[in-house]
């Protein structure tokens, strides 16, 4: 549980970072360590109201998506995984049609 002054304490020290400062810093989340457009670093160094809250959070949720987006080379190794299968279920079920369904389907899935 974090006391105010505490979290103005800490608000503050962000204030005096730079940039590139705040991006590197070690106990962050991974997913914080992703480019952030530069014309931001304003926002995320704001002094804290809600709107620039929002903000924070909404590049916050951008960042976290870039961070676990599966990259190309794991797509295509899910696919090669999936051609496998539906060659197997043909051969011995020619006529069959195998199709893929759920977080695969629409993208959604985790990084391996």
């Amino acid at each position: 549980m974090h006391d105010k002054s505490t979290v103005y304490l800490h608000d503050r020290f962000l204030l005096r970072r730079t940039p590139i400062q705040l991006d590197q810093r070690s106990l962050c989340p991974p997913w914080r360590h992703t480019q952030i457009p530069v014309e931001l670093f304003d926002l995320m160094t704001a002094p804290p109201s809600m709107s620039i809250r929002l903000y924070r959070l909404h590049y916050e949720i951008l960042q976290f998506y870039q961070f676990m987006i599966p990259t190309e080379e794991e797509h295509a190794v899910r696919q090669q995984v999936v051609n496998r299968i539906k060659s197997v279920i043909n051969q011995y079920l020619p006529t069959a049609s195998v199709d893929v369904y759920g977080s695969y389907k629409t993208g959604l899935y985790l990084p391996m």
